[in-house]
């Protein structure tokens, strides 16, 4: 691969760590989509450049047979997983659901496609293979250091400034002068301007991730997605150092310090996580990374002395942990109760298959079928099953777990032949290498001293997004960028001592460039890829991009060949032009359908749709409905698929409804009750047409949302208790049975059922169903200690009456 496409491959996997990919669901990174489409047409065109590459050949019999048709069946199981995504979002298409999620994530199942077709062949040259290293090394370096400032720094300032606005809403909120409504008006809006939920659950569980969590993030939204991609960092880098101390010649010290410090700061972040998953998934790692090496007295010594480096550091830096509050007993304790919420989940996604076993729920549609068969002992609405395996199941359907099984078949197939060391690889590589074949890969291939700078590019480009969707970079400086510094650090030092030393055999000759860093061998890819596999079996990952990108990466490398450097000569190439002509012909269609698509259906859409959602998000603040309404409008219109405008449409028209019932039911007197109100308002019932249009709207862009029959119960109640008409109560009531049905486990839907029932006395059995259930359920969430699903005294006062009827 040429080295401007290989400097651009770079820096769109820099900016690809760089952004929350949990907020892949939302269209997010739909940008760094059309930059992999861009890759796919690049390295489409390079292969018409090049019909002698040795991307073409493939060997003919004896271990390389065996080690090409792994990476077949490997890259045969990838492809079947994005297919199935794409197959699964068309179904979709036609049966009804969030067709923008489905269709978000399907797109970067493009992406991932392209990406894992560069990274096979980036992984079969040594030069390639090193500075892929290299970067992932020093990119998980960056973030760890991120997610360090982000324990003791951030956090900590984020919880007092809170605190701090919490503590004067609540004085102002018990003060009679009317001074302080003007405070309270600004406090809120400073809350809303910075995504803070005011009140409800929303706020419960806010408060609880701020105040009563301290697990680092980094660049990412949750700290499980960090600890995964740590524990990938942490057996690369011991890889690496062992890879040094099994030298008895030639070690880089600068580069050993620099691993070494980077091996302390990311093993204290990932201690930090948490995140008992990814513990068990690198010990595991450590495990595969070691246990495979041939010994000799002298390795076995070595060998020692790395795995007491490693074990003392991680014991240090969880006594650290524990020493500064960090880590306390409740992470191990509360590990069997973690357990037992995963295995409701896979119990409520058991169901979940059951209902559409070929085709799966569908991209990002899992929480709406999830709902449906929630336990009633859990109390997350979980937005996937917490298991790579049913995820795929569950979003791409049977093909995509097809070919989540074919790639695990390939990483079994390619451990149990990997038994060579890595010196052993080295040396047999020596052997077939020759002068010509060295100068060709020096020329063509080797570009470790502009690494950094595509790393800083790929900063660049995040910066630059950033800035184009609003960000303001002219306050202080922003601790982000530790990420980019230790980087780019990392970078220069592991690559500045690559000079081309002379080959022993023949003075004269050049040898090969050497570097601190060794390229990833098949071992190092086997462990970290297992991390990676094994982590995403008890925790979400399968929809992030930045997750699947690395494990990709890994995968790639533990299935494939060992590095090798391209021939100068191969009469061998010249029989496939025409098999290359055509793969590369096929490449360039895909990829410049799956760009057109990407652009047209993804970016632009989803780009022009949030630009009008945030100034109606803005008009919201200022308090102005109308305005954010017609705003809210102009967004839908921007995407046809857009679900997010539409439901924020149907509430505010909702709550547009029941504001003008309010002010009517206040000109009554309070004795009055609403069988009695007959007066018929006509703009109460324009109203009420807007709110169910933009209910009927909402519903066509999600039919499985559950907002929806909420939305139209709560318009028939409004209009029931403005107008006095029974049947409008009636339709309520219907209409949360659909929600109840749709949800079964929400005490809030069962008790709001029950006191909408209780009001026909002709419903009064249903009335009292929904009690009891709303009591039961309300009684299994004390139990299990789910404090943001507690029903209010109130609540349950209202119940008691209803059943005691």
């Amino acid at each position: 691969m040429k080295r401007s496409v290989f400097g651009l491959i770079a820096a769109i996997i820099t900016a690809n760590m760089l952004w929350a990919s949990e907020e892949a669901y939302d269209g997010a990174g739909l940008h760094w989509v059309v930059l992999w489409g861009m890759v796919g047409l690049l390295a489409s065109l390079n292969q018409f450049s090049r019909m002698r590459s040795d991307d073409a050949i493939q060997p003919a019999d004896g271990p390389a047979n065996k080690t090409f048709r792994t990476a077949q069946l490997a890259d045969i199981g990838w492809m079947l997983i994005a297919v199935g995504q794409w197959i699964s979002t068309a179904r979709l298409f036609r049966t009804g659901g969030d067709r923008r999620t489905a269709l978000n994530l399907s797109l970067e199942w493009f992406a991932l496609a392209i990406a894992w077709w560069v990274f096979r062949q980036l992984q079969r040259h040594h030069d390639q293979r090193r500075q892929l290293g290299i970067l992932f090394a020093c990119l998980i370096a960056g973030i760890a250091t991120y997610g360090l400032w982000q324990h003791h720094v951030i956090y900590v300032q984020q919880s007092d400034w809170y605190t701090g606005i919490r503590n004067e809403l609540d004085e102002l909120a018990g003060s009679d002068n009317p001074a302080s409504f003007g405070q309270i008006a600004k406090l809120k809006s400073e809350l809303q301007q910075n995504g803070i939920p005011l009140s409800g659950t929303d706020r419960i569980l806010w408060e609880n991730r701020l105040l009563n969590s301290t697990e680092p993030t980094g660049t990412f939204a949750l700290a499980n997605t960090l600890a995964g991609l740590l524990g990938v960092g942490l057996v690369m880098i011991a890889g690496q150092l062992a890879n040094e101390w099994m030298k008895s010649v030639h070690r880089r010290k600068l580069q050993m310090l620099y691993l070494c410090i980077v091996f302390t700061l990311a093993g204290y972040c990932f201690v930090l996580t948490k995140s008992r998953t990814a513990w068990i998934a690198t010990l595991v790692g450590f495990v595969i990374l070691f246990a495979q090496r041939r010994r000799t007295p002298a390795s076995t010594r070595r060998a020692f002395r790395i795995a007491v480096f490693a074990g003392a550091t991680m014991l240090l830096t969880s006594a650290i942990a524990a020493a500064t509050g960090a880590l306390d007993k409740e992470v191990l304790l509360e590990s069997p109760r973690s357990l037992q919420f995963r295995l409701l989940y896979w119990l409520g996604t058991r169901d979940v298959l059951l209902e559409s076993p070929v085709f799966g729920a569908g991209p990002g549609n899992f929480r709406q079928a999830y709902l449906r068969h929630k336990p009633p002992e859990s109390s997350e609405e979980i937005r996937d099953p917490h298991n790579m395996l049913l995820e795929a199941w569950t979003s791409g359907g049977l093909m995509s777990l097809v070919g989540i099984i074919l790639c695990s078949t390939a990483w079994g197939i390619s451990f149990r032949h990997s038994r060579s060391s890595d010196r052993e690889q080295n040396e047999r590589l020596n052997k077939r290498v020759t002068d010509s074949e060295v100068t060709e890969s020096a020329d063509a291939f080797n570009i470790e001293g502009a690494l950094w700078k595509a790393c800083v590019t790929g900063f660049l480009l995040h910066s630059v997004w950033q800035w184009l969707n609003g960000r303001d970079f002219s306050d202080a400086i922003d601790p982000f960028l530790l990420v980019p510094f230790t980087s780019v650090a990392g970078c220069w030092i592991l690559t500045r001592s690559i000079r081309p030393r002379r080959s022993p055999q023949k003075e004269g000759q050049q040898g090969r460039n050497e570097s601190g860093f060794e390229p990833m061998s098949n071992r190092i890819c086997l462990a970290a890829s297992a991390v990676l596999g094994i982590h995403l079996l008890g925790a979400g990952g399968f929809q992030m991009p930045s997750v699947m990108l690395v494990f990709a990466a890994m995968l790639t490398g533990a299935t494939g060949s060992d590095p090798v450097l391209p021939p100068a000569q191969n009469n061998a190439a010249e029989k496939s032009n025409l098999s290359t002509r055509l793969a590369a012909t096929t490449n360039l269609v895909l990829c410049t359908i799956g760009l057109f698509v990407s652009i047209r259906f993804g970016l632009m859409p989803v780009r022009e749709s949030e630009q009008f959602s945030q100034q109606a998000q803005f008009a919201l603040i200022d308090g102005n409905t109308s305005t954010a309404v017609a705003f809210f409008k102009k967004a839908a219109s921007a995407d046809p698929f857009g679900v997010h405008p539409r439901q924020q449409i149907a509430e505010l028209e909702t709550y547009r409804l029941q504001e003008m019932v309010r002010q009517q039911v206040q000109g009554h007197s309070a004795s009055v009750p609403p069988d009695e109100r007959r007066e018929i308002n006509p703009a109460l019932t324009r109203q009420f047409k807007l709110a169910l249009r933009a209910c009927e709207n909402l519903e066509n862009a999600d039919l499985q949302s559950v907002v929806v029959p909420r939305l139209r119960s709560e318009c028939e109640y409004a209009m029931f208790e403005g107008t006095g008409d029974r049947s409008h109560l009636g339709k309520a009531v219907e209409h949360l049975q659909e929600v109840v049905r749709m949800y079964p486990t929400n005490p809030v839907d069962l008790w709001r059922l029950a006191i909408t029932a209780a009001d026909d006395s002709q419903r009064l059995p249903l009335a009292k169903n929904a009690a009891a259930k709303a009591v039961l359920q309300d009684e299994i969430n004390h139990k299990w200690g789910h404090i943001d699903r507690y029903l209010s005294e109130d609540q349950l006062s209202q119940l008691e009456s209803i059943l005691n009827q």
